[in-house]
């Protein structure tokens, strides 16, 4: 099956016909949270503060939570989810916050 992020983000049919076609009833996802948006979700490497997504060194992606969040309601209404994978989460604020407090001398 070769779809583009954006036709998936349009029609998920592609990938309901495909799993019928293959008798798959049973799916486990992997999501990588880099196909989104940098300006959707900023909790991912090309979200990092003061960063240009434009010139970050790989593929920035361009969907947004609700578009995927869609396709896996669609996917689960029609097969059985039964496993969800996220990677590539980076909780920048939360890096940068720990980062800030342990120069604090009343942290050492």
């Amino acid at each position: 099956m070769d779809r583009t992020v954006d036709d998936l983000a349009k029609n998920s049919a592609p990938i309901l016909n495909w799993l019928t076609a293959n008798n798959i009833q049973h799916v486990a996802v992997h999501w990588d949270l880099d196909v989104l948006s940098p300006d959707d979700f900023h909790s991912i490497y090309p979200g990092q503060p003061h960063t240009d997504p434009a010139n970050f060194p790989a593929a920035v992606g361009d969907m947004t939570l609700k578009q995927v969040f869609s396709l896996l309601n669609v996917l689960g209404n029609q097969n059985d989810l039964v496993g969800l994978s996220i990677a590539e989460h980076m909780q920048w604020d939360a890096i940068n916050l720990r980062r800030g407090l342990s120069n604090l001398a009343i942290f050492n």
